[in-house]
């Protein structure tokens, strides 16, 4: 083929999502820490946090000496607990005694799913070799994390919430007709886990119609907190004109930093239904309930591939019926019982080659006496 010439330009590095690096570089916690080239350690923000409250696990990476190879971190399984997002990561520097350690910084975002003590495996750092030495395994000390309950009794309208939540709610249109629909949209936004937030109680309006509800969930972790909004949205029909006031829409939560159930709510609204269409009728037709009609079919719409057959059998035999499907089965112990002969006769060949000699010059001498 024709040669392709391809041009590379200098262009900018990789990038790699990290975090800025923290106002205030953390020295190490531990007693164990006394000045070692590399040390590693790990810890949670919390380790009493209520069921569903965020709590922060950090693993940090000490080191005052260049390694030889990229380290390799296996990070704990945190069962228990419901894991937001990958794990983020963070670089700075620090003096440590007059000495100048690197800090890599891994935080994950947990929630405790259910109460009682759990106990977060100790996470393991590989870091290579060189050409003399060995690799050096390093592990971290196991994490006790005592999950408290949530308070009882909770209110009634509590469904599992936990965190800081505000709501809102609106309407696509204030003004409909009969008939025509008409969008609720509800808006949950705060700090919490949103990926298990559960829904507002919709309002019911006497006869209109409900739809099943949809939602958006828009959340991210900012300043080491999960903030976001989850919007829920109904389809809503009215059955006839009026005007209908939606209710204030409540949502309780449990906010960890009160230790208390709180409850917000939505204003209430208004909307203006008016006469309009009714359903199944065609707009402009008059209709006398006195006069009789008569419906003709005119045509149908739908245009079929093939006639419907009187019975739904299929008319083929199943392919198992059939001695042809049984009779390939046998095919592949055929193949391994040639296999098997091959194999034997090749190795009886080359266990006995004076045998194989001798059958060759008989076969070579009644040759050329043929000839």
């Amino acid at each position: 083929t024709q040669p392709i010439n391809v041009e590379v330009t200098q262009g900018a590095a990789p990038v790699v999502p990290q975090q800025s690096a923290p106002s205030n570089p953390t020295e190490p916690t531990s007693d164990e820490f006394n000045g070692q080239e590399i040390y590693i350690e790990a810890e949670v923000d919390n380790p009493n946090p209520y069921v569903g409250e965020q709590i922060t696990h950090t693993f940090r990476f000490y080191r005052s000496i260049n390694l030889y190879g990229q380290p390799s971190y296996e990070g704990p399984d945190f069962s228990g607990f419901w894991n937001e997002s990958e794990t983020q990561q963070s670089d700075y520097d620090i003096n440590i005694d007059n000495r100048l350690y690197r800090v890599v910084e891994l935080t994950t975002v947990l929630f405790p799913t259910s109460a009682g003590e759990h106990v977060i495996d100790a996470a393991a750092l590989t870091i290579p070799g060189s050409l003399f030495t060995r690799d050096t395994s390093l592990t971290t000390s196991q994490i006790p994390v005592n999950v408290q309950p949530l308070p009882v009794p909770s209110p009634d309208s509590f469904h599992g919430a936990v965190g800081q939540f505000s709501i809102a709610a609106s309407l696509d249109a204030d003004q409909v007709k009969v008939n025509e629909p008409v969008t609720l949209s509800v808006d949950v936004s705060g700090r919490g886990n949103f990926s298990n937030l559960p829904d507002p109680e919709m309002p019911v309006l006497n006869n209109w119609r409900a739809f099943e509800t949809t939602s958006t969930i828009n959340s991210q972790l900012f300043d080491g907190e999960y903030e976001g909004n989850k919007v829920i949205e109904q389809l809503m029909v009215p059955g006839n004109a009026g005007e209908f006031m939606v209710p204030a829409i409540s949502y309780t939560y449990f906010d960890p930093e009160t230790n208390d159930y709180q409850t917000v709510s939505s204003e209430p609204m208004t909307v203006f239904v008016s006469e309009g269409v009714a359903a199944g009728l065609v707009p402009g037709l008059s209709v006398d309930p006195n006069e009789s009609w008569i419906v003709e079919n005119v045509s149908s719409d739908i245009r079929h591939i093939k006639d419907v057959p009187e019975s739904l059998e299929s008319a083929e035999k199943p392919l198992i019926t059939s001695w042809v499907y049984w009779s390939l089965w046998l095919l592949p112990i055929g193949a391994v019982a040639v296999d098997y002969a091959w194999r034997r006769r090749q190795r009886y060949r080359t266990e006995n080659p004076d045998l194989v000699r001798s059958s060759r010059a008989q076969k070579k001498a009644f040759g050329v006496l043929a000839k």
